[in-house]
């Protein structure tokens, strides 16, 4: 599995704490292992999905992408 980031998303994950970022980068590894732990949204958002997670106190969405690698 190949994982990119966006440019935005690396802009926003510099301004975090160094806890944040940890936080977040286990939520990563949670999502690599079992992409089928999130949500899928329905309708014109199907191709999306979005993990809920808690950081600190208060809860963060992530969302996503699966591209196929016949499709790049």
């Amino acid at each position: 599995m190949i994982v990119q980031q966006t440019k935005l998303f690396t802009k926003q994950k510099k301004k975090l704490h160094s806890n944040q970022i940890k936080i977040l980068d286990k939520v990563l590894l949670i999502i690599i292992q079992q992409s089928k732990v999130c949500e899928q949204k329905i309708g014109d958002l199907n191709f999306v999905r979005v993990y809920k997670f808690k950081m600190m106190s208060q809860e963060c969405l992530l969302v996503y992408l699966i591209i196929k690698s016949n499709s790049i």
